[in-house]
């Protein structure tokens, strides 16, 4: 369950709160791993007014995990893209950030989405949100936004994950073609631990620079 209650105290956007008290333990178990989410045990059976009845006939789709880890995909891109199923629902507009923009919470959005053979019907397209002030694409510190209509992925990744895949490569790669003495010294620095704990948490993202530079809500 989600609502709609509180205020970011410096940018005095909405914040969504979930209010479930095993919301913290589900993140990051086996269950949530697997994309299964807390709609799939406790959605009951309903009947709409012609007496049709709507069970679990769905799949939920995941926000992160599992995706294909690849080089051709470079562990970006998933299944569904949340993004233009989001804008198709009306939800908001694709931004020059390459973001969901949401008329009231701007960038600062997450999504999830269930696949099924339902017909639902569309809220109107959402047009006129991003301003285009180019503040996301000046403060981008990998200038992965200069072509509009993409980000570089690899320019991106490259600074928003320093504990990424390509940071793993280049250490491992450097261990073994150091000498024991060297190698030792490089697995008791603080990187190699970082790396270690990224390992097993997952994407860890320390450049937000495309979110916090939209100010594309306050400008309407």
């Amino acid at each position: 369950m989600y609502i709609l209650r509180h205020q970011n105290y410096l940018y005095r956007a909405g914040v969504l709160k979930v209010q479930h008290p095993e919301f913290e333990y589900f993140q990051g178990s086996v269950y949530a791993n697997f994309g299964l989410s807390c709609v799939d045990c406790h959605m009951p059976r309903i009947q709409d007014a012609q007496g049709n009845e709507f069970t679990q006939h769905w799949l939920t789709i995941p926000l992160s995990y599992p995706l294909e880890m690849s080089d051709k995909t470079k562990g970006a891109i998933g299944d569904v893209s949340l993004r233009h199923a989001a804008v198709a629902a009306g939800l908001g507009q694709l931004g020059r950030n390459n973001l969901v923009i949401h008329p009231r919470l701007g960038s600062r959005v997450v999504f999830t989405g269930l696949i099924t053979d339902l017909e639902f019907t569309s809220d109107p397209k959402a047009e006129g949100i991003c301003t285009n002030c180019n503040l996301c694409v000046e403060n981008c510190p990998g200038q992965a936004l200069e072509d509009e209509g993409k980000t570089h992925l690899m320019r991106c990744i490259k600074n928003s994950q320093p504990y990424g895949i390509s940071a793993v490569i280049r250490f491992w790669t450097q261990l073994l073609d150091s000498p024991p003495e060297e190698q030792k010294k490089m697995l008791a620095n603080e990187h190699f631990w970082k790396l270690f704990q990224a390992s097993f948490i997952g994407f860890q993202y320390f450049c937000f620079n495309c979110l916090k530079s939209c100010f594309a809500e306050k400008k309407r």
